[in-house]
């Protein structure tokens, strides 16, 4: 069992279908049916790109596994099985849980990319400083971060 839908969750799904596809069965357990390439989200208010969408029922299918669309509440390490947030539950005999990070607002009140879907208050942004109804910006990096835009400095 395979619970998340991300990077991580599909890596893991495609690795055990080509090592063990004939050994195993697989089940992933996400809580919705599509796949974001989120890394590309950054360029979408530029216009320089766009984050890619997949179908994770797709790629499950592809590779021999079963698809449970539902977000898990919690794991029962005792009877082994995920109870999910419509009260299913779904017994394994291994779960690898790759559920991912969530995101937060380091600075308060500021605006963030934080994927596909939440770039629309970065684009008006960028709307209002076209049109000079914003004089100054600020960009703030919070200590630890591992991939902020590339920024520079102009007089």
């Amino acid at each position: 069992m395979i619970a998340g839908g991300g990077v991580a969750a599909l890596e893991a799904l495609m690795a055990l279908h080509e090592l063990a596809g004939g050994y195993v069965d697989v089940e992933l357990v996400t809580p919705t049916p599509e796949f974001a390439y989120r890394p590309l989200a950054v360029a979408e208010p530029f216009g320089l790109g766009e984050a890619r969408r997949f179908d994770v029922v797709r790629i499950a299918g592809d590779h021999g596994a079963a698809v449970h669309i539902a977000g898990m509440k919690s794991v029962d390490t005792v009877v082994k099985c995920i109870v999910t947030w419509d009260g299913r539950m779904l017994p394994f005999d291994v779960l690898l849980v790759a559920i991912g990070a969530q995101a937060v607002t380091a600075v308060p009140g500021s605006v963030m990319i934080q994927g596909p879907g939440y770039t629309g208050r970065f684009r008006e942004v960028l709307r209002e400083l076209e049109s000079n109804q914003v004089e100054n910006v600020t960009f703030a990096v919070p200590a630890g971060a591992t991939w902020p835009l590339p920024l520079t400095s102009s007089p």
